[in-house]
């Protein structure tokens, strides 16, 4: 069984990418498509991903802070002239906080940003045997579903 924090917009909260082995493939090119879409949107919603997971496996969980109004403003103001794939980016590196069960979990390593501040890199990704390619989607999926929450913030009053 795998226990997730369910989202929150104030505390760490768990997030596990799609096309995770754990995860139940999607039925690619078949009608229900959208269904197994809906069931993944619904697993990120409630912190409940038991309707998609593999029975007796165990995903790759990520850790993740919410994003601040104030950075979410930042984002958006950074995104004028930068491509979406490095917004999401900066999203992931953002919310990032710890993983586990990605095998040989490397240290984290951490940068500073112009804009953002104290960041950490992707790294460990590849230093755990991620190909760059699954890196990439992991990085877009997950920053892009961070980015997607921290845009349903209600506004402060």
């Amino acid at each position: 069984m795998i226990i997730a924090r369910p989202p929150s917009l104030q505390r760490e909260y768990d997030d596990f990418w799609s096309g995770d082995p754990a995860i139940i493939p999607s039925p690619d090119g078949e009608p229900d498509y959208s269904v197994w879409r809906d069931r993944i949107a619904r697993a990120r919603e409630t912190g409940d991903w038991t309707d998609v997971l593999v029975a007796g496996e165990t995903p790759t969980k990520f850790t993740l802070r919410p994003i601040t109004a104030h950075q979410f403003a930042l984002l958006v103001d950074y995104a004028n002239g930068h491509a979406a794939a490095l917004v999401n980016e900066l999203a992931f590196r953002l919310a990032f906080v710890r993983v586990s069960n990605l095998g040989a979990n490397a240290d984290l390593e951490y940068e500073a940003h112009p804009e953002f501040g104290k960041l950490c890199t992707t790294s460990f990704l590849d230093k755990a045997g991620v190909t760059a390619a699954v890196a990439l989607l992991i990085i877009q999926e997950i920053g892009g579903a961070a980015l997607t929450r921290a845009s349903q913030l209600p506004p402060k009053r």
